[in-house]
């Protein structure tokens, strides 16, 4: 998502695992929901950005 995030993406599609995991149950839709915003922000802290915001449109973020 973030990778989406950095071509220029202002809005990134979950609809699909997000049901699957809520059709687990609410334990499994919060942990899904954990893992994104932890991959999220494992991505902002490898690229050197601070927000989704300053990472939108760097497209050269992922070859820093």
């Amino acid at each position: 998502a973030m990778k989406l995030v950095a071509l220029g993406a202002h809005q990134v599609g979950f609809a699909y695992p997000a049901l699957h995991a809520a059709l687990e149950g609410q334990e499994a839709l919060e942990g899904w929901m954990k893992q994104i915003e932890q991959e999220a922000r494992l991505a902002l802290f490898c690229t050197g950005y601070a927000s989704a915001e300053e990472l939108r449109g760097q497209e050269r973020a992922w070859t820093k």
